[in-house]
């Protein structure tokens, strides 16, 4: 078994050799036994694992309030765009009248859809029994089928 060999295995199966198939545990475990750069690479391994498993946060809880309120900031002045785009580049934010008109017309849309699935108007093969109930928003009900 070569170091490559064995970091291709380290990055395939992880560093508990229970979880790696038996021909190739037993190299590993030699390997690991004669070599300190097999030594090496289980030890990196390890403590990388056990970097991803940590439950801290990446940042420092000062720093990363630092950039939650620059985020925010930079959503309330409207420049939120992607690299390179200035807010100039970007479209208008939608006024709370046109975001509920969005709404109700995606409502629409999809009750219709379903009422259609429901009664096979879409449809042109054999009929099947079929029941779908619409939940509106203020509590109504509409059942077909």
């Amino acid at each position: 078994m070569t170091p490559d060999d064995l970091k291709a295995l380290i990055d395939t199966y992880g560093t508990d050799l229970a979880k790696w198939p038996h021909d190739q545990r037993v190299a590993a475990a030699l390997f690991r036994e004669r070599s300190e750069l097999a030594q090496d690479l289980f030890v990196k391994a390890e403590a990388f694992t056990a970097l991803l498993k940590s439950p801290e946060p990446a940042l420092p809880p000062q720093r990363r309030q630092t950039l939650v309120d620059s985020i925010m900031d930079r959503l309330d002045r409207g420049d939120a765009g992607e690299a390179g785009e200035t807010s100039d580049d970007l479209p208008p934010p939608l006024s709370p009248r046109r975001r509920g008109g969005l709404g109700a017309l995606l409502v629409g849309v999809i009750a219709g859809a379903l009422v259609a699935s429901a009664l096979g108007g879409l449809d042109a093969g054999p009929r099947t029994s079929a029941a779908a109930e619409l939940v509106f928003l203020d509590g109504g009900r509409l059942t077909v089928g």
